[in-house]
């Protein structure tokens, strides 16, 4: 039955619609309370899965930040080809070597008793400097093979491979980069 609006007149029964005189927390004209409906994410209810990252959709509760950190990190992990891997792998095991032999340099350098003191201690900072150099590349190595190499610290989307190709050792995007430096 409808009122001259075209609206379904009160009292007759409709899935989904409050009986009248209930308000808003009252009963569905399909007998349920509206506080036993499950909710979104709620117990019983099985998550809905995203059609294209697999994963499921995230409860109210998440944040939109998180979401989408979840998903560019899923995109990420296959953002760099075997070979630019390899190509940039080359790099750094080149700068690796040529840290190795400047330390290598340095140190036979400072165990010299012709060198003076002042000498020594410049000496010692380059040293210091270089294992320093020889740590960071080591470990852009190891991130490399464990596959976690070229995302951003700063928002976890993959760094470009022209980026990571002029700079092998970058740690931020662009975008990341920038706001890091200017605070």
């Amino acid at each position: 039955m409808t009122d001259r609006f075209g609206r379904s007149a009160p009292g007759t029964d409709h899935p989904g619609r409050l009986t009248p005189g209930t308000g808003r927390g009252g009963r569905l004209a399909s007998g349920t309370d509206r506080a036993e409906q499950p909710g979104p994410g709620a117990a019983g209810t099985a998550p809905v899965s995203s059609p294209i990252f697999g994963k499921p959709f995230p409860t109210f509760g998440r944040s939109f930040r998180t979401l989408r950190k979840d998903q560019n990190t899923m995109i990420s992990d296959v953002h760099l080809s075997g070979v630019q891997l390899d190509v940039i792998r080359q790099e750094l095991e080149g700068q690796l070597l040529r840290w190795t032999r400047q330390l290598a340099e340095l140190e036979a350098s400072v165990s010299d008793d012709s060198v003076e003191v002042s000498e020594k201690a410049a000496l010692l900072a380059d040293i210091v400097s270089a294992e320093r150099s020889t740590s960071v590349v080591r470990t852009a190595l190891k991130d490399i093979s464990e596959l976690t190499y070229g995302r951003c610290d700063g928002c976890g989307l993959g760094i470009p491979f022209e980026r990571l190709k002029a700079r092998p050792l970058a740690r931020f995007c662009m975008r990341c980069q920038l706001r890091h430096e200017n605070g």
